[in-house]
């Protein structure tokens, strides 16, 4: 919306400065909004567009600062607003047709977690015990689920659990880093193309 709205100033003839500054006066996201207006100052002091948002990587990634970048050479800000406009759509469109595709499986992978944690931590207890008063050998596999009860139910199945908490607090960490999200970004996007080519 951001770079559709400011390519319709900017075609209108409308001074980039002052095209910056409506902008930021119609801003409800208060991080978005003084981006904008330490935008507008740095561009009414000279420096150009692009410089001026790099200072802000967290509201402008890195596809939009270097297609204004490219604009700005061109003398095409304004066509190259509206192609980045479109870009910036379609992405969020297939970053949300994948989210949502992923939705169902999760859900499912999910509840078939809990099932099975259910029946490992309280039901194959019972019928270990069962098994053991009867005096009956127990199958392999069965030894092999009873074991992992055992396992989940001991002291090391904290230390595991507290590992994987730590795992998700050090990606969601990565992810919020400007590379970090380039790179989740990247493969998110590139993944799905190198498989079906694979």
């Amino acid at each position: 919306m951001f770079a559709n709205k400011l390519a319709a100033l900017l075609n209108a003839g409308v001074p980039i400065v002052r095209s910056i500054e409506l902008m930021a006066s119609q801003q409800k996201n208060q991080l978005f909004r003084r981006a904008l207006i330490d935008v507008g100052a740095a561009v009414s002091q000279g420096q150009s567009l692009a410089s001026s948002m790099r200072s802000w990587p967290k509201v402008f990634d890195g596809l939009t600062v270097p297609m204004v970048e490219a604009g700005e050479v061109g003398g095409v800000l304004d066509e190259t607003l509206r192609r980045l406009a479109k870009l910036l759509e379609d992405r969020s469109k297939l970053q949300g047709q994948m989210k949502g595709a992923m939705i169902y499986p999760l859900a499912v992978l999910s509840i078939a977690i809990l099932v099975f944690l259910g029946m490992t931590l309280f039901i194959v207890p019972k019928f270990s015990e069962m098994y053991e008063g009867l005096g009956a050998e127990l199958p392999a596999f069965t030894q092999l689920i009873v074991a992992f009860s055992e396992l989940l139910r001991s002291p090391i199945a904290l230390l595991l659990i507290a590992i994987l908490i730590g795992g998700v607090m050090l990606f969601r960490g990565y992810y919020g880093s400007p590379t970090g999200r380039r790179t989740v970004d990247f493969l998110i996007l590139k993944l799905p193309i190198l498989v079906s080519s694979a």
